[in-house]
């Protein structure tokens, strides 16, 4: 098994599909995990941006990476 990390300590979801979305347009992936949400909480994120945030993240990824298995957890 191998795996790679991209991430950011202390990223927003917003954040973390402007940095990390770049990177992984260039893996090959079988399965990304997705922990976003606390950092949006402590920020003070109003939820329904929030929602917004994460909405365009998956569909980012799912640009990026095809229908690759996608799990998502906060």
């Amino acid at each position: 098994m191998h795996w790679q990390l991209h991430g950011r300590y202390g990223a927003t979801t917003h954040e973390i599909a402007q940095q990390v979305l770049p990177d992984l347009a260039s893996c090959s992936v079988d399965l990304i995990v997705v922990s976003a949400g606390t950092n949006d909480i402590t920020k003070g994120t109003p939820g329904p941006r929030f929602e917004g945030h994460l909405t365009d993240l998956l569909r980012g990824i799912r640009h990026a990476n095809g229908n690759v298995p996608i799990s998502v957890s906060q």
